[in-house]
């Protein structure tokens, strides 16, 4: 057998790590297969979850060898510039590559590296880069609506509702409280004083209602609230920057992902998404991408008709309601909503989404033009429940009761951060390098320090839940009581588990 060093591919890669792991093969017939070196199968082994990691995310899964090396931080940074370069199709030629990757190591202090033509051809054969021609005829979009809604019939002709899907970012203030509106309010949020308040949500919905999950975009990796816990694990996508953005590496990182997701439901589907910078159209297998026309989307995308505000109603309900619940414990209102971290802010989202009617996401599909039946015509239905706008409000005015000075209106609260950007507004490089890299200062800027909490014994758990049955008993609350029931048998099969769960297979992310 030869015993020279084979370099292996990263979808190569990717298959012994399966092979092994879920195949439960030897590292002797790897070796075999892959026509490679034992140590090359345990060093493969040793760095299996970057691998995946880099599978699902990678454009070029043929690449045989990384080159970063100590130019790691150029790479990502002259990448993201090209994404958001493309998206506005400015011309990119090789030298102009190279040009701005020296700008980049000259902002990094990086010293001898000259983006020679080996470099450059290297960085094009990882990202699948190809230079061509921008062409304007697919730029060139009918502004009127009414042209639109008889193109949008034919475009989704043949599809399902369940496959139809809009894709959209906003901002959360997450911490907000109804006080600090008028100050808040129209902020860039760039370098202001909230900025670190502030999350992107990146939301995916079909016209039959259902939900992907969500993405959310904080400041920190690993904010100092997800201590103990497996990001992986989280009830949304978690990823970060320093700025909290939306940036063209993280778009294409979620394509592939929903992406895989639909090629293993082997389903085909379209995805309407607005013209942002970081928007790139790329060849998919499973999803084509449909933009909507410039400056339309008020008018033409469910998610902006309706669908997030209801999102958002739902999220400023939850954060009031606890802030009333434990207001006793607090001199101020602020200081209560202080004590919001990242964490309670996904698990208020997860609600807020969960919360969300089927029925409100197919009017506001429909609302927008996207009409299944024959008969079906856009009727400009209400999407907003006026309840729980005046829930808000009388929350408000609880909160807030004897107080008059900056008192605001529910609809004010609810849209504070209606216009907030989730992504940077041109292309600058120096605020892309910024943006890449990562300061141990930033770390945990999300998050207040917060006191380590004493561990809770099973017994005591057990205690509490007993208590919070007898309350519901008490409160004659029949409601109350069944979920605290709930929640003792949910916590009954958690003390049954064994402590190593079972762990996931590939399958769930391999690209077929």
């Amino acid at each position: 057998m030869d015993k020279r060093v084979r370099n292996l591919s990263l979808k190569e890669k990717f298959d012994v790590v399966k092979m092994i792991t879920e195949e439960k093969k030897t590292v002797k017939e790897a070796v075999i297969k892959f026509k490679c070196g034992k140590t090359q199968i345990y060093s493969i082994m040793k760095e299996k979850d970057k691998i995946i990691e880099k599978y699902m995310s990678s454009t070029n899964i043929n690449v045989k060898k990384e080159r970063d090396g100590n130019y790691a931080e150029i790479n990502k940074s002259v990448f993201e510039w090209f994404l958001q370069a493309s998206a506005k199709n400015v011309p990119i030629s090789g030298p102009i590559l190279q040009a701005k990757a020296k700008e980049t190591a000259k902002f990094l202090k990086v010293d001898g590296f000259s983006a020679s033509n080996g470099w450059l051809q290297s960085f094009k054969k990882k990202h699948g880069i190809t230079y061509h021609v921008a062409c304007e005829e697919s730029n060139e979009v009918d502004k009127d609506v009414q042209n639109w809604f008889t193109k949008l019939r034919e475009i989704i002709r043949g599809y399902d509702p369940k496959d139809i899907a809009n894709a959209d970012e906003t901002a959360l203030f997450y911490r907000a409280m109804p006080n600090r509106t008028l100050k808040m309010k129209g902020e860039k949020c760039s370098q202001s004083q909230f900025s670190k308040e502030r999350l992107t949500i990146l939301l995916t919905t079909f016209a039959d209602g259902t939900f992907e999950k969500p993405w959310v975009i904080g400041k920190s990796e690993k904010p100092r609230c997800f201590k103990n816990i497996e990001i992986n694990q989280l009830s949304v996508e978690w990823k970060w920057n320093k700025k909290a953005w939306m940036t063209g590496t993280i778009y294409e990182e979620f394509l592939n992902k929903l992406n895989n997701s639909m090629k293993k439901q082997n389903r085909s589907i379209l995805l309407f998404i607005d013209k942002a910078t970081c928007h790139r159209l790329l060849p998919l297998s499973n999803i084509k991408l449909i933009f909507f026309p410039p400056s339309t989307t008020s008018v033409l995308q469910p998610l902006d008709n309706g669908i997030i505000q209801n999102i958002k109603i739902n999220y400023r309900k939850l954060l009031l309601q606890k802030v009333i619940a434990n207001i006793e414990m607090c001199k101020m209102a602020s200081e209560m909503s202080g004590k919001i971290d990242v964490l309670d802010a996904i698990s208020f989202l997860k609600r807020s989404v969960k919360m969300i009617k089927e029925e409100t996401v197919r009017k506001c599909f429909k609302n927008c033009g996207f009409l299944f039946g024959s008969g079906d015509s856009i009727q400009n239905e209400t999407v907003i429940e006026p309840d729980n706008i005046m829930q808000i409000q009388d929350a408000i005015n609880d909160i807030y009761s004897g107080v008059s000075e900056n008192r605001v209106s529910a609809a004010s609260y609810i849209d504070i951060d209606k216009e907030i950007a989730t992504e940077m507004d041109d292309i600058n490089l120096q605020e892309i390098v910024d943006l890449q890299s990562k300061d141990d200062d930033d770390e945990d800027d999300e998050d207040l320090p917060l006191e380590e909490p004493e561990p809770l014994s099973q017994t005591q758990v057990f205690r509490y839940i007993k208590a919070l049955k007898e309350f519901g008993k008490v409160k004659e609350d029949q409601e109350f009581f069944y979920k605290a029931t709930d929640l003792e048998i949910c916590f009954n099969n958690f003390i049954k588990k064994p402590k190593q769960t079972k762990q996931l297979t590939l399958d769930v992310f391999i690209k077929k």
